[in-house]
């Protein structure tokens, strides 16, 4: 039995500190520093295996000079004793000295304040071939009875960023320059080509070398299957002014928790996913000129205590049948999908709103914006063309309200509450079609005073045709909006404010 099992091999290092200082003849440059990291693996006569991985504490901080003001030198950073703010104070970035004494003993056990990260791996019977479906349990992704061969568990607390354009150009560009050094250099010092260090593939490789037919039988036979869950307490990233390096933005995603379990057996693979996030908010600091109220440009309604938002995702014929979509069928399917929101709440102040657009459009940031857009709208055109059955994909959203304030200091405003809106995809190689459904939409002033005689609901139907069938204009996108009665009644002083 597993519990029965000795430990053969147990294997642990740690390390103190890690400091690495890149910096210019004139002091300037980047320095980052890593405190307490703890590595332990551990092997079993049964064949099992675990390793471990704690990470204390990180921070990365900036050494340049600037013609321009630098008030948050911390470019990137773990939760530490103090805040940032505190740090920044006179300067003075005394990090560790504020850490406990104990991190440094010799005989710490490790802290796990940035990192905790442990990986499971169960024996592996032959015998068993092709071995459980890890989808046929009750709950596949409940951690406590996931059957996978390999589990691994990550937990990572807080992590904060600090972004001001001008000085991530700098450090980008110096960083840029760095590397150039050092390709430059290395292609210099490149010593001849021979034969020594070189490791021939069949040497390395051994066994699985051997022909596909000595493998035949057992390889592709075989199923692998694997369970990851990770959570993130927090993560923060400041968007601070070029001009005078204070805060103009704070973009906070808290309270996210992932799990995903993958299965193989011969060619055919599946994965199903889980993801829930507590919250997304975009907010203004403290400082900022607006009514309190407003800060919070976006993020969950107020008063809601459930998660913002809930994914769950299935790819192959194993991890479809175990999703859990209620009331449609998904014999034909080898792909879904279902997102749910809970009712959010979003204050549009034009002048905030084109500045956080223009923020993260423009410069660096909407370089690597546009390149993370790219790289996702790429990644999901290859998921959907590798699907070889249908797709069913559904989003249901209960509630969404726009606060208008007639400025950011005014408390008068003009309210729109959204009701439940549903969208449903179905589609594959014969077509698609889309539906969605929007339903007591209304309209009010801050009085809570009505502005539509009843609640507002519209439908949408969007049917797109196979594209290798007749012409342009049989594969033409249709189209249809319903819209079911709409009637404005506004008072002297709402229709001011509109």
């Amino acid at each position: 039995a597993a519990e029965d099992a000795l430990t053969t091999l147990h294997v642990s290092m740690s390390l103190t500190r890690l400091s690495i200082r890149v910096s210019s003849d004139t002091g300037e440059g980047v320095e980052a520093h890593l405190i307490s990291v703890a590595a332990s693996m551990s092997q079993k006569s049964d064949g099992s295996s675990s390793s471990r991985l704690c990470m204390g504490w990180f921070w990365l901080l900036d050494r340049f000079k600037y013609d321009f003001p630098r008030r948050q030198r911390l470019i990137a950073h773990s939760t530490l004793p103090r805040s940032a703010d505190q740090y920044a104070k006179e300067d003075k970035y005394d990090v560790l000295h504020s850490l406990p004494l104990s991190a440094f003993d010799p005989n710490y056990s490790g802290n796990t304040d940035l990192a905790d990260i442990t990986l499971t791996s169960k024996e592996t019977d032959s015998s068993s071939f092709p071995g459980t479906n890890p989808f046929s349990a009750k709950d596949p992704l409940d951690r406590n009875s996931v059957s996978a061969d390999s589990i691994l568990d990550a937990q990572f607390s807080s992590l904060y960023l600090h972004w001001n354009p001008q000085a991530v150009k700098v450090i980008t560009q110096a960083f840029s320059n760095t590397v150039a050094t050092l390709q430059d250099f290395a292609e210099k010092e490149q010593l001849p080509h021979s034969s020594i260090g070189k490791v021939h593939s069949s040497e390395f490789l051994g066994d699985s070398m051997k022909s596909p037919q000595e493998h035949d039988e057992v390889a592709f036979m075989k199923r692998t299957s694997m369970f990851i869950s990770a959570k993130m307490k927090e993560f923060e990233i400041t968007l601070d002014s070029a001009k005078d390096d204070m805060p103009l933005f704070n973009l906070t995603m808290s309270d996210t928790i992932m799990n995903m379990l993958t299965s193989r057996i011969e060619d055919e693979s599946s994965t199903l996913v889980s993801l829930e996030l507590g919250d997304i908010r975009i907010a203004t600091p403290e400082t900022s000129q607006i009514d309190p109220s407003y800060r919070t440009l976006l993020g969950i309604a107020p008063g809601q205590t459930e998660s913002l938002l809930s994914v769950n995702f299935s790819m192959g014929e194993e991890a479809v049948h175990a999703c859990g979509i209620e009331k449609v069928d998904l014999s034909k399917c080898d792909m879904c999908g279902e997102i749910t929101l809970s009712p959010m709440r979003l204050v549009y102040i034009q002048a905030q709103v084109l500045t956080l657009v223009e923020y993260i459009t423009q410069g660096i940031l909407g370089a690597l914006t546009a390149q993370a857009a790219s790289s996702a709208a790429g990644a999901a055109v290859d998921i959907a063309q590798s699907s070889k059955g249908d797709q069913f994909f559904v989003v249901k959203a209960t509630g969404f309200n726009v606060v208008i304030p007639q400025s950011a200091s005014s408390t008068d405003s003009l309210k729109v509450e959204a009701g439940d809106l549903t969208v449903n995809y179905r589609g594959g190689a014969s077509g698609g079609k889309a539906n969605l459904s929007l339903s007591d939409v209304s309209m009010m002033d801050s009085k809570n005073e009505k502005m539509v005689n009843r609640p507002m609901r519209m439908t949408v139907a969007v049917i797109l045709p196979p594209s290798e069938i007749g012409t342009i204009d049989d594969r033409a996108m249709r189209i249809t909006i319903n819209f079911f009665h709409a009637e404005f009644l506004l008072t002297r002083f709402q229709y001011q404010g509109i």
